[in-house]
């Protein structure tokens, strides 16, 4: 440093200019400060956000391989949801008319839905079935697509997977 080789006018002068070029700049700089903090923040969220996905997509992938578990009841689906998500092949009989839509999907570009329908089971309890993707109308778009599937009992095989409960 000017100081430690002797230099102690140089060094003092120096330190004059730095309080002069900051004079008054306080504000500035304690933004700068925060604005960095906010971002550094930000960068540690993306990184842990991505290894959640990778964990997640991990735990799809082994699932994908299993051998898949005959679900027919609620009985069934107890047994086999603390070990999901798991491959699992179901039998029931779709409900159309209480398909949902889930809007603001894209595939390659192209504006659409997911349709959600529910499956009963044969001793009535229910689950609900991810059934893909299906485009909007470009003509209309408040044209909602007509719901249809197979008719009577069928058997899907798909990984299952276990939602939350949303809170009240």
């Amino acid at each position: 440093s000017l100081h430690e080789a002797g230099r102690h006018k140089e060094a003092l002068e120096w330190v004059q200019q730095t309080r002069t070029r900051f004079k008054g700049q306080i504000g500035d700089t304690l933004a700068l400060f925060a604005q960095t903090r906010i971002h550094l923040a930000l960068g540690s969220w993306q990184t842990r956000r991505g290894d959640e996905k990778a964990g997640l997509q991990a735990q799809l992938d082994a699932a994908e391989a299993m051998t898949p578990v005959l679900v027919n009841s609620r009985a069934d689906f107890a047994q086999v949801s603390a070990h999901l998500p798991r491959r699992v092949r179901v039998r029931g009989e779709f409900l159309p008319e209480r398909a949902v839509f889930i809007d603001n999907r894209s595939l390659k570009g192209v504006a659409g839905f997911q349709l959600v329908t529910p499956l009963r089971l044969p001793d009535g309890a229910s689950v609900l079935v991810n059934r893909g993707w299906i485009a909007r109308d470009a003509r209309d778009p408040a044209l909602m697509p007509s719901v249809e599937g197979p008719a009577g009992s069928v058997e899907i095989e798909g990984i299952g997977v276990l939602h939350e409960k949303l809170a009240p």
